[in-house]
């Protein structure tokens, strides 16, 4: 399963009507990072259409780029006053999260969803006063590490959608170069 899959299973789970799907404008903690622009058109791929799923809009991306996820909390709390919001994050993320500041985080009608992958650290019921749902899916761990891996085997793994595949191999994103060959595709890493 991919990150699809694992968005619909969390939507599912919780019963939610719609989530906002967020690639991170900035990653402080990962150095060559592809640019947002990317990360963001391989995020709209690969959940395409799927209904209740939504990729931000400008509104929501400005806010994300002024406060970080601090701005599209309190931006979509403006927006919706009354609904409940789920701030969904892998465990390796609550990690670096549980480090900023209280004072820092939006509460309001917060609850934090965290997903066991990598088995970092115990998950807590609470941060402060926010309530957080640990939840355990089936999923691959879809990594820019295990599209390296795919790349050097020259083919797509299988949590890989299609149409990002396509979109990596069309931009030479990962520092891979597609080439064709009598109508097959093969995919070579520069030998650095």
């Amino acid at each position: 399963m991919d990150h699809v899959g694992l968005v619909l299973q969390v939507k599912t789970k919780l019963g939610l009507d719609t989530i906002y799907v967020i690639p991170n404008v900035s990653s402080d903690h990962k150095n060559n990072v592809l640019s947002y622009e990317h990360r963001k058109e391989m995020t709209r791929l690969a959940f395409g259409n799927e209904p209740g799923i939504f990729m931000p809009n400008q509104e929501l991306e400005d806010a994300f780029r002024q406060e970080d996820m601090l701005g599209v909390l309190k931006k979509i709390h403006s927006q919706y006053p009354e609904a409940n919001i789920y701030q969904i994050m892998g465990d390796d993320s609550f990690v670096r999260y549980r480090k900023v500041p209280e004072n820092v985080r939006f509460t309001k009608n917060v609850s934090l969803v965290v997903i066991e992958r990598e088995a970092i650290e115990a998950i807590p019921h609470t941060l402060g006063a926010t309530p957080i749902i640990s939840m355990k899916v089936n999923h691959h761990d879809l990594s820019s590490t295990l599209i390296r891996k795919s790349l050097d085997q020259a083919k797509p793994h299988e949590a890989i959608a299609p149409a990002v595949w396509k979109y990596i191999q069309d931009k030479k994103l990962y520092g891979f170069v597609a080439i064709e060959c009598s109508k097959l595709f093969a995919t070579l890493r520069p030998s650095i």
